[in-house]
């Protein structure tokens, strides 16, 4: 047998597991999965798994050589920028093809009240005094947070998986530790008790955060929603799962007829 098809799966989302569990099945396929170590105790992946930095873009090409990686894979979240630079920037030094499973993002349905805002910045600017917000928009958007100026009178919610006892960073509010996914209940169960008037999140997109947007809907709150940084050039960028194997097998039947 022919050596395998050796795949760097940068990690860290739903689809990423997915994907993982469906290539630790393909016989001649070895997978890695790399996550950034930012949640603590994450659930196990089927497939052999690294866990914090490369380095930046300079120590992820010489892993990618020296480990002599067919594919780099990143399934990353779609907010992950500095992870997508440094993944297109070690892919061209690597010479390694990179393809980006990218998820489609949200689009307002009918009774959706919707404001757009273009960071985190922004979504701050756009609250009104005295607004009771939840901020869905995880742990790494906290310092983001804390270097916002809100308007007099804000109270805040900020759900996270995990906060590490960091001091909370606006002036009224709380942490809440809870992981997802949440349900069309809890969520609007949540609001509810905390008499939220404004919910705060990044457009992900994907099923599995959409039922804070529908508990939001049906409540009557308005959503402050981020939008997605942009995606760096040099890698092809599919939304499906299977599109990603479908590139995944191109390549190995372009790579030779006993990989495929």
């Amino acid at each position: 047998m022919s050596n395998p098809f050796r795949i760097l799966l940068l990690a860290g989302t739903r689809e990423a597991r997915q994907l993982a569990e469906r290539l630790s099945t393909i016989i001649n396929i070895e997978v890695i999965a790399s996550l950034a170590g930012v949640t603590r105790d994450p659930k196990p992946y089927p497939v052999a798994t690294r866990i914090g930095g490369f380095g930046g873009a300079n120590g992820l090409a010489r892993y990618v050589k020296d480990e002599g990686f067919d594919l780099i894979l990143n399934a990353s979240h779609p907010f992950a920028s500095v992870m997508c630079a440094n993944a297109a920037s070690a892919a061209t030094t690597a010479q390694t093809p990179l393809i980006r499973l990218l998820r489609e993002p949200w689009r307002p349905e009918a009774g959706d009240q919707w404001i757009e805002a273009t960071d985190m910045a922004g979504a701050v600017t756009a609250l009104p005094d005295g607004a009771r917000v939840l901020f869905a928009t995880g742990g790494g958007s906290v310092e983001q947070i804390a270097a916002t100026t809100p308007h007099d009178g804000i109270w805040a919610a900020i759900r996270l998986i995990d906060h590490s006892n960091q001091p909370f960073p606006l002036k009224q509010g709380e942490f809440i530790e809870a992981r997802p996914p949440f349900s069309n209940k809890q969520e609007t169960e949540l609001m509810q008790h905390l008499e939220i008037t404004h919910l705060v999140t990044k457009n992900a997109g994907g099923n599995a955060g959409k039922a804070k947007l529908e508990a939001a809907r049906e409540l009557g709150i308005e959503v402050i929603m981020i939008q997605r940084p942009s995606q760096p050039d040099g890698q092809i960028t599919v939304a499906t799962l299977p599109d990603v194997l479908d590139q995944v097998f191109d390549m190995m039947s372009q790579s030779g007829p006993d990989r495929a």
